[in-house]
């Protein structure tokens, strides 16, 4: 059996950049994704999609699927980073995020 000690952080090889996906859910199903490339420079970031559905009023991004967690930027350079570590413990990239489409029936 093989036992491989884990590397102190400071050990590890920075990220440089990287990027994440964000997927937009509506209804149940996704209906638009961006990839979000993170470098030095921190520019030419989008806006979140705005979505139409007729008949509804668009309530905002939500980051569960109950509405409980709602989206408090306008820009996904904002949107909060989650840390992948591998197993020796070093950062390598970040989680994906899905967020979803809250609506109102128009009266």
């Amino acid at each position: 059996m093989f036992f491989f000690k884990k590397k102190k952080e400071s050990e590890c090889k920075p990220v440089e950049g990287g990027e994440f996906r964000v997927s937009y859910v509506s209804d149940g199903q996704e209906i638009y994704f961006t990839h979000v490339h993170i470098d030095s420079r921190d520019e030419d970031f989008d806006d979140l999609y705005i979505p139409k559905k007729d008949g509804y009023n668009f309530d905002g991004w939500y980051f569960d699927s109950t509405y409980q967690n709602k989206v408090g930027v306008v820009n996904s350079k904002d949107l909060p980073r989650t840390p992948i570590y591998d197993q020796n413990n070093c950062h390598i990239g970040y989680k994906d995020i899905t967020l979803y489409a809250k609506w109102i029936k128009n009266e």
